[in-house]
């Protein structure tokens, strides 16, 4: 992970590279004048300076040159905006470090934006699939439907869901802010509160387990409580940094990062994550919370994939080289590792092929042994496959590719904003600058108007899908067509 300095950077001032860090931790524009204590204007007038001199388009383009010099992911530090969350019951993308939850009968890789602009939103007539033309669609009735909408939480609010509720994890929406620490049941028909339980860590993504809510807590322990009381039925104190757990039978894969690298000593609020070293994977009994394996690799970790006994870990080095590594999951034994220098997203899994994002675009990995099959040029930030169909995002456009060759199928204009995307059977729910459905085949988009801005699609269950927030919004629940 470089440290030497990127071109345009050494000409900024100290106010302007305060300000760029400002963006890649997520602040808006409102935001940064607050922390500043100047005007909107100003703060405006000090962005536009800073995209000018580092000749680039976007706050996302900007935020990504501060990232590659002080590493990748420390963007994360202090915020939730950086929010990863991935839902599945047969494969499940995970963040480590970042966030991930498991529910039922569908994927979700939700994508972050590094820097969202306040008055971002998506086009008003999205572009259909053409590589070279964009169409208006219109298509209301495709659109998707709010059920309920719980104002929960003035900070973040990270959702699972199953059959017997909806769970929230809410903490401020910066750790070192004071405000409520808790999780929460709603009620799915209305989304009005069954039980609540405070806690004094921050919880982190939760996950839905059989008859238990499984959260990380920024204590260094793992919480089960009974889904339909909150009583706790045990609790896993890791001695380390997990920020995610995933389902793999009955087992709960988690992992930790570097503490000191990527800022959680500060993130932490309570500072435990000072007491680790990165690079430990370990599985956990889903029903007692033992320990059945625990596993040093050697590497920070930031990602991490399950599907059925396969494990996929996107993981650096100490000279800061990216790698993918295959385990399995029942006993952690290594399976293969490929060198994916830049690899920044957890891994889409297909049935003989995993798909990742890298600094020299998607690659296509074989499940079985690791070996590229294909790379195109496109960074496809945090892939998910639908019905052959490899779905990410690529600067200000989402794409489809053929997951057998990589070739380009259509390709979607979208704003300079936040991205997100749930697959729920054979669509792809789009979240971030607005909410919409989005055909993967085509690449045609149906918008959801009332929805407005900011929310996660960090859970669905059935035919619904439940947001969460980053900042304030509480939890929106959508019914599908």
């Amino acid at each position: 992970m470089s440290t030497s300095t990127e071109p345009g950077l050494a000409s900024l001032t100290a106010r302007q590279r305060e300000v760029l860090e400002l963006i890649a931790r997520g602040y808006t524009n409102g935001q940064i004048a607050e922390h500043l204590g100047v005007s909107l204007d100003g703060a405006k007038w000090h962005v536009k300076e800073i995209l000018s001199k580092l000749s680039v388009e976007s706050r996302e383009d900007a935020a990504a040159m501060w990232a590659r010099e002080h590493g990748f992911l420390t963007r994360a530090r202090r915020s939730v905006r950086g929010l990863v969350v991935a839902v599945a019951s047969a494969r499940t993308a995970v963040a480590v470090g970042l966030a991930v939850v498991v529910a039922s009968a569908v994927t979700v890789a939700i994508l972050f934006d590094l820097a969202p602009g306040e008055d971002d939103a998506p086009p008003a007539t999205p572009a259909t699939g053409s590589p070279t033309t964009a169409a208006p669609t219109s298509t209301p009735v495709n659109q998707l439907r709010i059920a309920w909408h719980a104002d929960t939480t003035e900070g973040y609010t990270l959702v699972a869901a199953g059959d017997l509720g909806v769970f929230v994890a809410a903490g401020p929406a910066y750790d070192d802010d004071e405000g409520p620490r808790f999780v929460e049941s709603l009620d799915p028909a209305n989304g009005t509160q069954r039980w609540r339980r405070d806690t004094a860590c921050a919880p982190y993504q939760p996950t839905v387990v059989g008859e238990l809510v499984v959260f990380p807590c920024n204590d260094g322990v793992i919480y089960a409580l009974e889904a339909r009381t909150g009583n706790e039925r045990w609790r896993a104190d890791t001695g380390g940094a997990p920020f995610s757990v995933v389902v793999a039978g009955d087992l709960l894969i988690a992992g930790d990062m570097d503490a000191e690298y990527y800022g959680l000593g500060d993130f932490s609020g309570l500072g435990q994550f000072d007491r680790i070293a990165a690079g430990r994977l370990y599985a956990i009994d889903s029903r007692t919370g033992a320990e059945r394996w625990r596993r040093e690799t050697g590497m920070d970790i930031a990602f991490v994939s399950v599907d059925g006994n396969d494990v996929f870990v996107a993981a650096y080095d100490v000279s800061g080289a990216g790698m993918v590594l295959a385990l399995a999951a029942a006993t952690g034994t290594e399976r293969w590792r490929q060198p994916a220098d830049g690899v920044s997203s957890p891994a889409a899994i297909g049935t003989d092929a995993i798909f990742v994002s890298t600094s020299a675009g998607l690659v296509a990995l074989d499940r079985r042994n690791g070996t590229v099959r294909w790379r195109v040029d496109a960074a496809a930030i945090f892939p998910i496959i639908v019905g052959g169909i490899v779905v990410g995002r690529d600067t200000n456009v989402i794409v489809g590719f053929d997951a057998r060759t990589g070739a380009e199928k259509w390709h979607q204009e979208y704003c300079d904003c936040q991205y997100f995307a749930t697959s729920v059977g054979s669509a792809v729910v789009v979240t971030g600058g607005g909410i919409g459905i989005l055909d993967p085949v085509t690449g045609t988009t149906a918008w959801s108007p009332d929805a407005g801005q900011g929310w996660l699609a960090s859970a669905a269950h059935g035919r619904r899908i439940y947001a969460g927030s980053q900042a304030g919004h509480g939890v929106l629940a959508l019914d599908l067509p």
